[in-house]
């Protein structure tokens, strides 16, 4: 996948797509997972909306409007990369505080991570022009409103479930983001979907 030829972006003179990133999306038993870890945490918070849950596999800032159509064969591109490894249930994750900000963290040895990394580094170049200036760090933001620190036993609360083996990723999409006064503070919105599709069956 090679779009450097395409021009980089410098929004000069252009309507610009605000904030633009492509990500990783939850299918509804990977939402159902998710819902689960929120209720059994004792503190509840605010969720943030399921369609606004992803994992980004690369955050392109303010792209130039005729730029949209080399972002949706990107997001394409990365749906049919990953798509052979697609056959993945949650994993080994983690919750991790950051100030106000909950989130989930994805590690393990699933070779899916480990292409994921390799991918995004690869977007970063062809549609931005530079290396990543860190590496890859697969985790999906719950909630931008949790006041008080998260206690040590609220931390351990996944280790209490049984491991779900339902597929967790959906697919890619296209997403843009704006500043907004909703609880949660940000507005998503989706441009393109790419739906894995491979055989849901075949996972076992």
């Amino acid at each position: 996948m090679r779009t450097r030829d395409q021009g980089l972006p410098s929004g000069i003179g252009h309507t610009l797509l605000r904030r633009v990133f492509i990500g990783l999306y939850p299918t509804q038993a990977g939402l159902d997972q998710i819902r689960q870890i929120a209720t059994n945490l004792p503190r509840p918070f605010s969720l943030e909306s399921p369609d606004d849950l992803h994992i980004t596999l690369l955050f392109g800032g303010d792209q130039p409007e005729h730029r949209k159509s080399v972002w949706v064969e990107a997001a394409h591109q990365s749906m049919r990369e990953l798509e052979p490894f697609s056959l993945l249930s949650m994993g080994s994750v983690a919750l991790e505080q950051h100030r106000s900000i909950l989130v989930l963290r994805f590690f393990g040895g699933e070779k899916f991570w480990g292409e994921a990394a390799g991918l995004a580094s690869h977007l970063s170049w062809d549609l931005l022009g530079v290396r990543p200036s860190r590496p890859f760090w697969p985790h999906m933001t719950l909630s931008r409103k949790v006041v008080a620190p998260l206690p040590p036993d609220d931390r351990r609360v996944l280790k209490k479930d049984l491991p779900d083996r339902s597929l967790f990723l959906g697919g890619v999409r296209l997403w843009t983001s704006s500043p907004t006064r909703n609880p949660n503070g940000r507005r998503y919105t989706a441009l393109a979907e790419f739906p894995f599709q491979q055989d849901q069956n075949e996972h076992g």
